[in-house]
């Protein structure tokens, strides 16, 4: 029903990166909402790393989307991981207002993110786009987070997607920046894609997907 030519036939998949969580502080109560990240804590050696067999549901799914012909894969997020978060957490900043990361974690969140890009394609996967803010207008988090998500300002926005942009090119990766994947397309968005624009960093490697 979704790709086969009688179906949908669609041809693009987007798979999560999800920020992961600390079960012992947690505040989001809807289990549905919660997703296992690749880089996990590791108590034994007091350091977060890779675990390729987690999230084992999606990736079985990404799988069955790319046997039946998919072509293009996008990797999104909707929040930094947990640990790169201010509060610990990948539901937002307890304010609903702020961003959750600061400016100094930005490359940790563009290695994380390209660590797991690069593991993807060294798997035959077909990722042409990355995604690593998801809806930044909104205020994400608040008392009552739902779900994943962090706040960016525009100028917060386009410092975070430069390190993107130098590292992708740096790593010589084959991969555009899809950015951002916006949550409104009004007068809000056009401040944010104007100061996008701007920057040669981004503008090099900038896709529409």
């Amino acid at each position: 029903l979704l790709f086969s030519e009688s179906g949908l036939d669609l041809d693009t998949y987007r798979y999560c990166l999800y920020g992961g969580y600390d079960p012992d502080t947690e505040v989001v109560t809807n289990q549905w909402r919660l997703g296992e990240s690749f880089l996990v804590y590791n108590e034994e050696s007091g350091e977060y790393e890779y675990d390729w067999s987690r999230d084992a549901a999606s990736q079985a799914m990404l799988q069955a989307a790319l046997d039946r012909g998919v072509s293009t894969v996008v990797l999104f997020a909707n929040s930094p991981h947990y640990s790169m978060c201010r509060n610990g957490r990948s539901s937002g900043h307890e304010s609903g207002t702020e961003t959750n990361i600061e400016p100094d974690r930005y490359q940790d969140y563009a290695d994380y993110f390209l660590d797991i890009t690069e593991h993807f394609i060294s798997q035959g996967v077909p990722v042409k786009y990355i995604s690593p803010i998801n809806e930044p207008q909104w205020g994400w988090g608040g008392e009552s987070p739902a779900q994943e998500g962090c706040h960016y300002e525009a100028e917060e926005a386009v410092a975070l997607l430069k390190i993107f942009a130098k590292e992708i090119i740096s790593r010589g990766l084959d991969v555009k920046l899809c950015a951002l994947e916006s949550g409104n397309i009004g007068d809000t968005a056009k401040n944010y894609y104007n100061l996008m624009m701007a920057d040669e960093d981004i503008s090099k490697v900038l896709g529409m997907c």
